[in-house]
């Protein structure tokens, strides 16, 4: 039997075989908080030629500015990431970037189909066109480190918006006028 992956090996593990299939189409709010509704899908790590689809959602706040001391905070990951905030807030906060925001998961449902796993993306990438779902996301890898996935897409996001979200600060005098940022975000 194979020992399980500590958390820097499931971090590097996720970094290379999350990929994001489909992603919200419009931004993250600049001014409240943003849902991020959310299928991972992974080949089971139990039964071969299974998959395993999760079904959730992430909840992020609005965003603010990065000092030193004010990292995200993670929770509803599951006990294995718990475990490991204070790592993954390091990670996360400092190595990506991401603005100062609170990250909660809210797990919808665990089902496993008896399907390869491209046959359950192309399905669930064809159903949300169908429903002209503009909101939900489709992210694969590894089924153990689902969590560290949907954290790739959540701040890929962040990421993506964060022009925006900065230029409409500045529209709505969130900036004093010496161009140093406020701190009452």
């Amino acid at each position: 039997m194979e020992e399980p992956l500590n958390f820097d090996d499931k971090f590097k593990q996720a970094a290379e075989q999350s990929k994001i299939h489909r992603q919200r189409k419009s931004a993250l709010f600049t001014f409240g908080a943003t849902r991020l509704p959310y299928y991972f899908v992974a080949p089971s790590a139990i039964n071969e030629g299974d998959t395993v689809i999760r079904k959730g959602e992430i909840s992020t706040e609005k965003p603010a500015l990065i000092t030193g001391d004010n990292l995200p905070h993670f929770s509803g990951f599951g006990e294995d990431y718990d475990a490991h905030e204070r790592q993954m807030s390091v990670i996360f906060g400092r190595g990506f970037h991401f603005p100062q925001l609170n990250y909660q998961n809210h797990s919808g449902s665990l089902e496993v189909v008896s399907k390869e796993e491209q046959k359950v993306l192309d399905e669930l990438l064809q159903a949300l066109d169908n429903e002209h779902d503009s909101l939900t996301a489709v992210v694969s890898g590894p089924e153990d480190s689902w969590a560290l996935s949907i954290l790739f897409y959540a701040g890929e996001m962040t990421r993506q918006s964060a022009p925006g979200n900065v230029k409409e600060m500045f529209e709505r005098g969130r900036f004093n006028q010496d161009g140093f940022p406020g701190f009452g975000l």
